[in-house]
């Protein structure tokens, strides 16, 4: 793991902790620990993707290309495509992706849908990202 990020975000997860432990002592409002607990947990997500574009980069990828393939490694990823326009971003996340994942794109125009290539296999779906058209996961 690279251990200069792990050094940098440790002072920043153990303050974030001691708030949390202090405001749940003080029983602060709940939604300043949802807060915190997210932080966290965006905190750890940044050290696993580093950790990973670090071994994809020790292998001899490019750096753009291993930032990439960091953020879409997970087996069984689904990525959505707000406005998903031509389907660029999702054309490059299936290349990455290949069929280990799901990608769904989003548009509010149905003529911009139209454009998103067929031979792409993803799902095309037409809303709005203030209210996506999904049930909750």
């Amino acid at each position: 793991m690279h251990t200069r990020t792990v050094l940098l975000l440790f002072p920043l997860l153990l303050a974030l902790g001691l708030t949390a432990l202090i405001s749940h002592l003080l029983h602060v409002d709940e939604s300043i620990n949802s807060v915190i607990l997210l932080i966290g947990l965006v905190t750890k997500n940044a050290i696993l993707l580093v950790d990973f574009a670090n071994q994809e980069r020790a292998r001899g990828t490019e750096l753009l290309d291993a930032l990439r393939r960091a953020g879409l490694a997970a087996e069984r990823a689904r990525v959505l495509d707000v406005a998903v326009g031509t389907g660029l971003l999702a054309r490059a996340a299936h290349d990455i992706l290949g069929d280990r994942g799901r990608i769904t794109g989003i548009d509010p125009s149905a003529g911009m849908l139209a454009e998103a290539p067929a031979a792409l296999p993803i799902t095309l779906v037409q809303g709005i990202a203030e209210r996506l058209p999904f049930a909750s996961a």
